[in-house]
């Protein structure tokens, strides 16, 4: 019973943890900027990534589901709201459906991709692809100038 429960109370604990952090973030992302939350949330991706590597409790796992809520609720509405910052407002539109595209066709790919490293090398493998990737998109955000 606990095989068939346990996935499903760490996805009730991470969207809980998603739920309980947007809109502090969200705020918090108006006042200080919106490139500081999404730094925050890469870099907590990162470390979740490297979690999931080296964790083996059950207690740990659902501090990592946890905390992966947390970078969600930091990156996906702050993102979006960058690139409505960023657009001109005759472009809005285009540039925010550019966006979801673009979004779209690479968590795609990189589910793809993160699958076959799962499978063909082990787990490990793709945690480290999503922290490696995580860790670049945050060197990128430094060098952002906005």
């Amino acid at each position: 019973m606990l095989s068939f429960a346990l996935p499903i109370a760490l996805y009730v604990l991470y969207n809980f943890f998603y739920a309980l952090f947007a809109i502090p973030l969200g705020i918090l992302s108006d006042k200080i900027g919106r490139k500081k939350i999404l730094m925050f949330g890469y870099v907590l991706f990162f470390f979740t990534c490297l979690g999931f590597i080296f964790v083996k409790s059950i207690v740990g796992f659902a501090f990592l589901f946890a905390l992966y809520g947390m970078f969600c609720a930091a990156v996906n509405s702050n993102q979006r709201a960058m690139v409505s910052d960023l657009a001109p407002n005759k472009s809005l539109s285009f540039a925010l459906g550019f966006f979801h595209t673009t979004i779209g066709i690479m968590t795609f790919l990189g589910s793809i991709f993160a699958g076959f490293l799962g499978q063909h090398f082990n787990l490990n493998a793709a945690f480290i692809f999503g922290g490696i990737t995580s860790f670049l998109a945050f060197i990128l955000l430094v060098f952002l100038e906005v």
